[in-house]
């Protein structure tokens, strides 16, 4: 799934590092009580959501997500759900510093 998704978006290695991030954070969050919701996610959702969050944070020529909705055959009305309760989760913490990054 991940190497299908990498191989259509061809988003940058830097946007994969972020995303790896951006799951871990998902993670931690759900072992919050806000976060608990995030434990039903199949990894359908949890992977594209980190991809479009990554991509956009770190580019400027991003893909819209009717092109993620079409990618993953999510619906667009769901990805833009699950992108929106994802950055809620993770309290919109998008940055990471220049270690964390060079961590992962």
């Amino acid at each position: 799934y991940v190497d299908h998704l990498l191989k259509i978006t061809q988003i940058s290695f830097s946007s994969v590092i972020l995303a790896l991030e951006y799951i871990y954070r998902l993670k931690e969050a759900s072992q919050t009580p806000e976060g608990k919701f995030l434990n039903q996610w199949s990894y359908e959702e949890i992977i594209p959501v980190a991809f479009m969050m990554a991509n956009k944070f770190i580019s400027d020529d991003r893909y819209s997500n009717t092109v993620w909705a079409n990618v993953t055959n999510i619906s667009l009305k769901h990805l833009n759900e699950l992108e929106m309760k994802g950055l809620v989760a993770i309290s919109f913490r998008l940055y990471v510093s220049e270690s964390n990054y060079k961590d992962w």
